[in-house]
């Protein structure tokens, strides 16, 4: 028998895919120097004189504002911001908040400039780029005033940072609807002179260029989905990597991951700047008593098709091009990203198609987009399962994950915010998981980090390979980094575990594991961890309690394997052995559900105590179970060499001899092993068998 009970011990290395008024956020800073000391101006504009009015822009402003003068939010002093909404914002109030910034702003401090409201472009010559729409704007000739022209709102900002040296935060949800003076095209007009990227300056945009910001009863009774998301994201609700600091790549991704599935990827937030900014630290405390209310909220067609988006498109484009984007639409909301819908082909063969064709070049940039997000969607759930502690779902394969990141690459260039980030994603996705490590894994996982050198990610990994490679040190070194990039992150702390018992620093690994159960308290296996290392420590007083508790889980479970873990305790630990309680343990498990290993386990048990009635029994329950798996991994050598075992206990001479062959010539070399097994004493003595060992041990 090969070394099974050893798996259920666990310790020698961890395969952990296999098994308005609240806020919670202190000062914006940045992750070099950041001031706490921040000016902020606030528009929300939903009232207009002249032109259609909004529903929630001023409620949005009024809700980031609330969120950013609360003690738990970003706790500004009030005598450094100001909000001026609807009537009050007019064009000669906003430019007013803007020279107040000129004014007050002192060196190194931080700006944040919102706007909410409408944004247009009435004709698009190379000296206009957009404007800002006050509560005074008229309905066309914005040149004339009741207007914030993009390029003045510019010298401003510029101003800001190169005079008083300040750093800067835009952020903008100005593209609320087609139906202005310049149509679909001018609030794409706008938010690309938006984008333009300026020095120590971050821009957090509503939408891409050609895309609507939407606003509904749905996000926060009344709202915008953008500011939804992002005062949730301010909270904490993006901190990924769970180190109570929100990074504008943290934050990029939250947008990006709900935003556009929220809106059937009809808008994709734009985010320009430094990735690594810090823009905030939660307050976990806070957090941790709010984060369970995080909505859920869906939004249906129905009530995208009432901001018209649709409606626009179907009056500018010609009916064949307007057909095929909406069958890309349907082929992106449907998840036929790559694969083909028999109806209406793949969201990437038409996006191929349209994408240089002059009719869709109205659409060619909000279609990228859509699908740049969709592509990334299955990693975003992946990863966050990960740094959670828990494994994807197994509707997300690994390969298709990177399949679809393969094509979200083929999109960008290296101007796009979080390119380094999803190369390294797509560089961890090519690690074979499933497959034994090998040296593929310190390839991938070095080339992960050569792109993003804070991905917790690969230096997880990468302990992972040095650890089999008994690396011990290098393997806590690279554990640590992981830790230090995601300080919740349960997977390092347990997997820290093996390299300090290997080093026999027996009071590292309990704490480690002590700390990776204080942080995921519902994985039974560190519980296991824990168990073992107190039994090895001859800790027995704080063993008892734990293995009842865990039978009392298991139970309630109905967790056959790890019933079986228990009664491996009672036959590995010398200190234990406590032959009755181990079959008490192996029998309620295999009455939950047979187990290979465990068959195996108690049909040795009863042969040690000359029972042949049930070792047959529980022997030939366990070859049942081999065979059957044997089937789907006709070369598992492991497999194999297990299945001899139980072919000799059981006397059966050719067919012992027969498996055990097969286990030889596919790989099985263990034969220090071999020589000490006494589950292969029925045919040690055979010619045969001396052969097969002349054979192929080489040594």
């Amino acid at each position: 028998m090969k070394q099974i009970l050893a798996l259920f011990i666990f310790l020698n290395t961890l395969n952990a895919f296999s098994q308005t008024g609240t806020k919670g956020v202190k000062p914006l800073e940045n992750q070099q120097t950041f001031s706490e000391n921040v000016k902020m101006v606030v528009i929300g504009v939903s009232k207009y004189q002249n032109i259609q009015s909004l529903n929630f822009a001023h409620t949005d402003a009024l809700s980031f504002y609330n969120y950013m003068i609360s003690k738990q939010g970003g706790n500004i002093d009030t005598a450094n911001a100001k909000i001026i909404l609807n009537e009050n914002a007019t064009a000669i109030n906003i430019y007013a908040a803007l020279d107040w910034l000129l004014s007050v702003t002192k060196e190194n401090e931080t700006v944040i400039f919102y706007f909410s409201g409408h944004g247009d472009l009435e004709n698009k010559t190379l000296s206009q780029q957009g404007f800002l729409l006050a509560n005074d704007s008229p309905k066309a000739a914005y040149m004339a005033g009741g207007t914030i022209g993009v390029f003045y709102l510019q010298q401003y900002l510029n101003t800001l940072v190169q005079k008083n040296k300040a750093r800067i935060i835009l952020i903008s949800d100005a593209c609320r609807s087609g139906k202005l003076a310049g149509g679909i095209e001018g609030t794409s007009s706008t938010t690309a002179a938006l984008q333009v990227q300026q020095e120590n300056t971050v821009k957090i945009l509503s939408s891409q260029p050609g895309e609507l910001s939407y606003e509904g009863k749905q996000w926060n009774n009344g709202g915008g989905v953008f500011t939804y998301y992002l005062v949730k994201g301010l909270m904490g609700f993006a901190d990924r990597n769970i180190d109570n600091k929100i990074t504008l790549n943290e934050l990029n991704i939250y947008l990006n991951d709900n935003i556009p599935r929220e809106t059937n990827f009809a808008q994709n937030p734009s985010i320009n700047g430094n990735p690594s900014t810090v823009l905030g630290r939660v307050d976990s405390i806070y957090f941790a008593s709010i984060k369970n209310q995080e909505s859920n909220l869906k939004i249906d067609n129905s009530l995208l098709a009432q901001r018209g988006f649709e409606d626009n498109y179907k009056k500018t484009l010609d009916s064949v091009t307007y057909k095929k984007y909406m069958d890309f639409r349907y082929c992106v909301s449907h998840h036929f990203l790559l694969k083909p819908d028999k109806k209406h082909g793949s969201a990437w063969d038409i996006y191929q198609e349209l994408r240089d064709d002059k009719k869709a070049v109205s659409i060619s940039n909000t279609m990228k987009s859509a699908l740049l997000s969709a592509l990334q969607e299955k990693y975003q759930i992946s990863y966050k399962c990960v740094l959670s502690g828990s494994r994807p779902p197994d509707s997300i394969p690994r390969l298709v994950v990177v399949d679809e990141l393969k094509h979200a690459l083929e999109l960008i260039d290296t101007t796009y915010i979080i390119y380094n980030h999803l190369v390294g994603a797509y560089n961890i996705g090519l690690i074979p998981i499933e497959e034994k490590i090998s040296e593929d894994w310190l390839v991938y996982c070095n080339r992960a980090i050569s792109y993003e050198p804070e991905n917790p990610i690969a230096y997880y990994f990468l302990g992972k390979y040095k650890y089999v490679n008994n690396k011990f040190e290098e393997a806590i070194t690279n554990y640590r980094k992981a830790l230090s990039l995601a300080p919740t992150w349960s997977w390092p702390m347990i997997s820290l575990v093996g390299p300090y018992r290997k080093l026999n620093q027996m009071e590292n690994a309990i704490l480690l594991a002590q700390n990776a159960i204080s942080h995921d308290s519902k994985r039974k296996d560190y519980y296991f961890f824990l168990t073992s290392l107190y039994i090895e420590t001859n800790q027995l007083d704080k063993v008892n309690p734990l293995i009842n508790f865990l039978d009392s889980l298991c139970s309630s479970d109905k967790d056959a394997y790890n019933m079986g873990v228990l009664g491996s305790y009672y036959i590995n630990y010398p200190i234990l052995k406590n032959r009755e309680k181990a079959k008490s343990f192996y029998e309620k498990s295999i009455d939950m559900k047979p187990i290979k290993e465990i068959c195996f386990s108690l049909g040795n048990i009863y042969k040690e105590e000359n029972n042949k009635e049930k070792s047959d029994l529980y022997f030939t329950e366990a070859i049942n179970l081999y065979l059957k798996d044997i089937i789907i991994n006709p070369n598992d050598n492991g497999l194999l060499y297990d299945l001899a075992c139980l072919k000799s206990l059981t006397e059966k001479k050719q067919e012992a001899l027969k498996y055990f062959e097969l286990s030889l010539q596919n790989g099985w070399k263990d034969f220090d092993h071999i020589k000490k097994d006494t589950d292969l004493d029925f045919i040690r003595d055979t010619k045969e068998f001396k052969e097969l060992i002349n054979k192929y041990n080489n040594h």
